[in-house]
């Protein structure tokens, strides 16, 4: 009867081993996939330069500043002081900034002078930002054709656009767009506004987050016009200078302007940087989990094999006094934690190609069963595991057989 239930605990122990190394399997594939997802994400091509950007987003308050005169005169005179800054290459100011924009409008409404027209609410989403001039340049956007905006227009009645390359190659295949007229819907349908001159072509750039793809854009021209501004905005200063040597001095005019006025100082690599800070916590919570779970099996393992030897240590020695050696002797403990470590790693890469794809939408440029990630953790796993397992077998193969004897 002891023997008996000694052999059930041992059964039972196994069965716990199984599960441990089939769960812990499981969470290193997730932690890897995220891993791998958040990686991409980092790395990625952003279309611009985020380095020495320092941004400042502001909004006037209504009281202070009712009309769009004064909120106009307000952000002209600060973006000119902040100019002469420090080490500062370019200033610009824009309703937001990448990888992120505020408005969006359905292709549909926008139409190209002498052609069709889209059935109404098709074509999918388009971007747009208000910007001035030096916009391009403060985050080193290419231009692929014209010059984009300069300042001479900023005084002009009339209307210019920049387009992104994905809207112009979309609304004028094989042709340039350069001085055609584009209609937008901006306040009212698009047919029932003035014309905008195409002035440019600029690269595409990420505008709907980190992980989504890029949208089709087309800047706007904000004018030194009152129609063109409001109460918020967002200053954009490149710099050859690290950018946040230059947030005191930024601060400085504009509480020279306005010592009221609050402002949300950063830099754009910190922008961008808060974009994953979702990805990065669900990356640290499952590998956490991860580790955990794989500490487990392996200290289970540890466990079940030593707990396994000390029962068969009568045995053991026996096989030894007959002639076995150490070699022999390993290899049969290994063959038996085979048993738990096969059945563990089965079972667990079966989950796990099960559930990965429930992590489908938290992925970026990875599928949920890449193989080179399962293969890649359950390599692991397995190394791990026969290391766990190849300490106590060691030990094993050093008793000796007459003590074994003894004991039985």
């Amino acid at each position: 009867m002891p023997h008996r239930d000694h052999r059930r605990h041992a059964q039972a122990r196994q069965v716990l081993v199984v599960a441990q190394i089939a769960v812990a399997l499981l969470l290193l594939a997730g932690g890897a996939l995220l891993a791998r997802s958040f990686w991409n994400l980092q790395r990625q091509n952003l279309g611009m330069n985020d380095q020495n950007v320092l941004t400042a987003t502001i909004s006037l308050g209504e009281t202070e500043y009712p009309t769009r005169q004064r909120q106009m005169a307000f952000f002209d005179r600060l973006e000119q002081n902040l100019r002469y800054g420090p080490g500062v290459l370019a200033v610009a100011v824009s309703d937001s900034v990448p990888p992120v924009a505020n408005n969006h409008t359905i292709y549909a409404s926008l139409c190209v002078e002498g052609g069709p027209r889209l059935p109404r609410g098709t074509g999918g989403n388009v971007a747009w930002r208000w910007v001035t001039p030096d916009y391009f340049r403060a985050l080193n956007i290419p231009l692929i054709e014209g010059s984009g905006f300069t300042d001479g227009e900023l005084g002009s009645s009339d209307r210019y656009v920049v387009l992104s390359r994905s809207l112009a190659e979309r609304m004028f295949p094989g042709k340039s767009p350069l001085g055609r007229q584009v209609y937008l819907a901006v306040g009212a349908p698009a047919d029932q506004n003035p014309p905008y001159t195409v002035v440019g072509v600029a690269e595409d750039v990420k505008n709907g987050g980190l992980a989504a793809g890029e949208e089709p854009e087309y800047y706007r021209l904000r004018r030194d016009r009152p129609e063109d501004w409001n109460r918020g905005a967002v200053l954009i200063i490149k710099s050859n200078l690290p950018a946040a040597s230059l947030e005191g001095w930024v601060r400085g005019q504009i509480a020279a302007l306005d010592p009221t006025l609050p402002a949300d100082l950063g830099t754009l690599q910190q922008r961008v940087a808060k974009l994953a800070d979702q990805p990065r916590f669900e990356m640290l919570l499952v590998g956490l989990f991860a580790f955990v779970g794989l500490a487990l099996a392996l200290v289970g393992l540890y466990g079940v094999t030593s707990f396994l030897m000390v029962q068969r240590k009568p045995e053991i020695g026996i096989r030894i006094a007959l002639g076995a050696n150490k070699g022999n002797i390993l290899r049969m403990i290994m063959a038996d934690a085979l048993h738990m470590i096969l059945p563990g790693t089965i079972i667990g890469l079966a989950l796990a190609l099960g559930l990965s794809r429930s992590l489908s939408s938290m992925l970026f440029e990875v599928g949920p069963h890449d193989p080179g990630i399962f293969l890649g953790v359950t390599l692991l796993l397995v190394l791990v595991a026969v290391v766990a397992t190849v300490l106590p077998a060691i030990a094993a193969t050093r008793v000796d057989p007459m003590l074994a004897l003894k004991v039985e």
